[in-house]
């Protein structure tokens, strides 16, 4: 689901950059402005619809089942935050963009980050369509660099020894 939102949002704002390039310079005479307009219109709802559809809600969505029980508020509201970080961030720096870039360049610098959360997706986040939380739990330690085990607490016995009872 992360990558059909990554790779289509990429793509909206490609073809809406490309809309707003054709439309900032209209040959005399043709209906490129029309065209353009219509094409920025849609593009710009598509991106709504596929943000809408995995980025929008990826921390409530996928950070539920990544993260074990015990760390999961813990989780959530530091994705929460980072999401709102990232959403201020975009808000503060898109006129400073705009007026650097060009509006088109704006969203084709937007469209090349949102390609390379697509990379990322595909590198670095597992598909956790039916798997169980225990799954993805060991599915993040054996990625973790191993050490040796911690020994058991004072008292209790090492369940990895096994006691003939002789």
């Amino acid at each position: 689901m992360l990558l059909s939102s990554a790779g289509g949002m990429a793509v909206c704002l490609f073809v809406l950059g490309f809309s707003l390039r054709v439309s900032s310079s209209p040959s005399p005479g043709s209906d490129d402005a029309w065209w353009a307009a219509a094409t920025s219109v849609t593009a710009a709802s598509a991106f709504m619809a596929t943000f809408s559809l995995g980025f929008g809600p990826v921390i409530w969505m996928y950070g539920s089942e990544i993260l074990p029980l015990r760390l999961r508020a813990q989780g959530t509201g530091i994705g929460t935050a980072a999401n709102r970080v990232m959403s201020a961030l975009v808000g503060m720096t898109f006129i400073s963009l705009y007026e650097a870039m060009g509006m088109a360049g704006t969203f084709y610098l937007f469209a090349a980050f949102s390609a390379a959360a697509w990379v990322f997706v595909y590198a670095c986040l597992p598909e956790t369509k039916g798997r169980s939380l225990e799954e993805m739990e060991a599915l993040f330690d054996a990625t973790q660099p191993s050490s040796s085990p911690p020994a058991p607490a004072p008292g209790r016995r090492d369940p990895r020894i096994i006691e003939d009872g002789m």
